[in-house]
């Protein structure tokens, strides 16, 4: 499973956001795990914003990339999403 780190950035002074993605690989599956999934989160955000300095957000693969909700054969089914059926 990968994970998309991503700081937030300023387009409009030119601070575009530093982007990390780590790769896990087969053996991190926490598809059902949602408490470790969450704990993974933070102590990556945590770890990221220190070496970056900088505020983080991580996101798994598995995850909607606009919304954050967790996709359902790889489709976002949150309505309110701008990715809604993608």
């Amino acid at each position: 499973m990968k994970v998309y780190i991503e700081t937030e950035g300023d387009h409009t002074v030119g601070i575009f956001p530093a982007e990390v993605t780590v790769d896990f690989g087969e053996g991190f599956d926490i598809d059902n795990y949602n408490e470790y999934r969450e704990d993974t989160r933070i102590s990556l955000s945590e770890a990221f914003h220190e070496i970056l300095d900088n505020k983080v957000s991580v996101r798994f693969e598995d995850e909607c990339p606009d919304c954050g909700t967790k996709l359902k054969g790889g489709k976002c089914e949150y309505r309110g999403c701008i990715s809604y059926g993608h």
